[in-house]
Order: structure tokens, then sequence, then C-alpha cells
């Protein structure tokens, strides 16, 4: 009996990074309405949800930038967290400036990037032009990412790097992940996530099962892509995106449809009219 629904965003519930179609937001409805606890999961900062998930009815718990946080919305507290220490962001920065790269973190809320890489997207850093929704978030600029961080001592709940060009993908990724203690995935094939090792959706999902005492098998997920992975291995229901990667393809019980043909629809529909 599914009791609890967590959902991806991006390519599972949203379509082109930004949309809520109304049946995707009607289907959470009816399961909210029908007594299911539903909750966002995303690799997304709060702050950052599209309007239409922000201000769904009844919405309490909000699993933000990969697992990084657990949060009740409704009490302002942070259920869970797992957020990477500051000598590990000057690690990551180490290497990301060797780049011309655009690079972002987020840290309590907050979205922080360098001066003038939101200006540098459609230019220098050639992003696709679906991929500059991501760059409007409402950031605190610096000039220095790493010196920041340090001069503040901050923690990082995610390192984003929302496009890397073919060309130094692969290397960009080798050598961050040879850095102990860290998680690196990715929501969208062209970008790469960076978390701290605690920080997964999973992880996230079971705090937050055990917190309200939910059997996994009561759980469900839906997900599309490599940071949904190991959440849809926890819950008992778990579904993956016709336009699933493949590790999501392998981790989930069940399969859906396409996100823009309504597959994340169906798949709520079909656990509440068991």
């Amino acid at each position: 009996m599914m009791k609890i629904m967590a959902f991806d965003l991006d390519g599972t519930a949203i379509i082109a990074h930004k949309i809520m179609p109304d049946e995707n937001r009607n289907a959470v409805i009816k399961a909210y309405e029908s007594g299911v606890i539903t909750v966002p999961c995303t690799g997304r900062l709060l702050s950052f949800l599209p309007e239409e998930v922000a201000n769904l009815p009844g919405l309490k718990y909000v699993i933000t930038c990969n697992g990084a946080s657990v949060e009740d919305i409704e009490n302002g507290t942070k259920l869970y967290t797992a957020f990477i220490p500051t000598e590990k962001i000057a690690e990551v920065f180490d290497i990301i400036d060797e780049y011309d790269i655009y690079a972002e973190f987020y840290s309590d809320g907050q979205a922080y990037t360098v001066t003038g890489n939101p200006e540098r997207a459609r230019t220098d850093f050639d992003f696709p032009e679906e991929k500059i929704h991501f760059t409007t978030k409402n950031y605190i600029f610096t000039d220095n990412l790493k010196e920041f961080a340090k001069a503040n001592k901050m923690v990082a709940d995610k390192i984003n790097l929302p496009y890397l060009p073919d060309v130094i993908r692969q290397e960009v990724k080798d050598r961050i992940n040879a850095i102990e203690g860290l998680k690196l995935t990715s929501s969208i094939s062209d970008n790469l996530e960076i978390n701290d090792a605690g920080a997964t959706k999973g992880q996230a999902l079971k705090h937050l099962c055990d917190y309200l005492g939910i059997d996994k098998e009561d759980c469900m997920a839906i997900g599309d892509n490599g940071n949904d992975a190991d959440m849809l291995e926890y819950a008992g229901l778990s579904y993956a995106m016709a336009n699933a990667s493949d590790e999501a393809m392998r981790a989930a019980k069940f399969k859906t449809g396409y996100c823009e043909e309504f597959g994340f629809r169906d798949a709520i529909l079909k656990e509440l009219n068991k």
C-alpha cells in the first residue's frame, strides 16, 4: 500500500526543465487527497523548485540537492543533512579552476557562482538554449568560489557543473571522482553534480521513511537518471521513466512511459487504482 511517494523533477515530473504539466500536477494532488505523503526529491535547491511544485497542496517534506538535505518546510527544520566540508570544496575547486567552465555551489539554501557566469553561459560556455534556465537562479556572486568558501568556513549542499562539453567531461569527472568522501552523479547527461558521499536520494528517503515510521515496501519512487538510482533501489514501488538512463532502468522495479507522454502521471494512477 502506497503511503509515501518521492518523485524526481527534471525528466520525470517536469518537461523542458521548467514545466509541470497539469496532468502530472493533478496526479500528485490526487495521491495527496488519497492520503499519500508526496515528496519532491530533486537535485535542485528548495528556492529553485518550479512554482507548480512549490505550491502543491499539502507539501510538507522536500528532499533537495540530491539528498543533501531533508527539509520539513512546514516547520522550517532540516531532518537530515550531508554537506560537503570546507576542505573538500577547496579540493574540488583546485581541479575546476584549471578549466574555464561554469561552476556553482549551494549552501544553506543559497546559490553561489562567479561574477559574470550567467552572462557568459551563451557565449564562452556555449550552453545549449534549453539549459539557460539553470543560470537564472538568484545568485550571490564572488570572484573566486574556493576562496569565498574558505574565508567564510562554508559547507556545501552541492557543487554543480550545469554543462560540461564532451571534450572535457570525462576528464573532469575522473579527476574529481578521485577525491575521497564525495559522490558524483548526473541528473542530465551533460552535467556533473558533486555531493558529500552521504548525500544520496536513497539515503535521504530512507531517513524520512524511518522518521515517519513507514516501511520501504509502502514507499513509491519515480525517477529517470543516475542520481535517482539508489532511491529507486530503496523504494518497494519504484518506476523508471521510458526516457531513463540505463542505471535508473536497472534500479527500478517497474517501467512507465516517457516524460513528455505523462508516464509520471500513469505510474501514480496505476498505484492508486490497485
